[in-house]
């Protein structure tokens, strides 16, 4: 029986040995980057961030630039023509710029406030809007400070205006009056299209339409 026993012993112990050998040779390979390898490639993307995400940046500004001038003036035109609907009188925007800010000014016809026949003045409450900054407005003869006027019936329309009033932006100024002759001189006729362009970016101005029929912006 002894024999047997050792016999048993012995195999059992090979066929552990065999179990252990397949284990470290069938054992699957590890894969990865060494140090070396690691440090030069959290380089190269260090590197391609660096030079990417300013581009990307400066890309994303000027389409938020862009495109958020266009909105806020199409939201400016909208909230006039419904004024000069709800009023039943001529309202519009008067556009003001200083030297590097163009604001949206609100305004509607008031011949008893302004003592004049085309007298415009401030919407009373409202604010004044400015555009985003660097980005700048003129009318097409590169004015400016320009109007654009909707009448009773919402429609865009050309009529000669007068801004006599207070401007919203800087009230401690005082009344501001379009017509003296270190400004226009008289009146000045409201316009249906203007351009808009980002002052570090000149060469790309957009001239944009405004419809007559809805006040929504064109072109651009």
């Amino acid at each position: 029986m002894r024999p047997a026993v050792r016999g048993q012993k012995t195999e059992n112990t090979r066929r552990r040995a065999a179990a252990e050998s397949d284990i470290v040779y069938n054992k699957p390979k590890q894969s990865g980057l060494t140090l070396t390898e690691l440090v030069v490639t959290v380089a190269v993307v260090a590197i391609l961030l660096g030079v990417a995400v300013p581009a990307a940046r400066r890309l994303m500004d000027s389409l938020q630039g862009g495109a958020g001038t266009h909105a806020l003036i199409s939201a400016a035109l909208n909230n006039a023509r419904a004024i000069a609907v709800r009023e039943q009188k001529y309202a519009g925007i008067w556009f003001h710029r200083t030297q590097d800010k163009t604001y949206m000014i609100l305004m509607v016809h008031d011949y008893e406030g302004t003592t004049y026949a085309n007298g415009f003045r401030a919407v009373q409450g409202r604010q004044s809007i400015a555009l985003p900054d660097g980005m700048l407005a003129a009318s097409i003869n590169n004015s400016q400070r320009f109007p654009v006027v909707f009448n009773s019936a919402g429609r865009l329309v050309i009529r000669p205006v007068r801004y006599n009033g207070l401007l919203p932006f800087a009230p401690m100024e005082g009344n501001y009056d379009s017509g003296l002759p270190d400004e226009f001189g008289g009146d000045v006729d409201s316009i249906n299209q203007l351009r808009i362009w980002d002052k570090n970016e000149s060469e790309n101005i957009k001239t944009l339409m405004i419809s007559p029929y809805t006040g929504e912006l064109v072109g651009g």
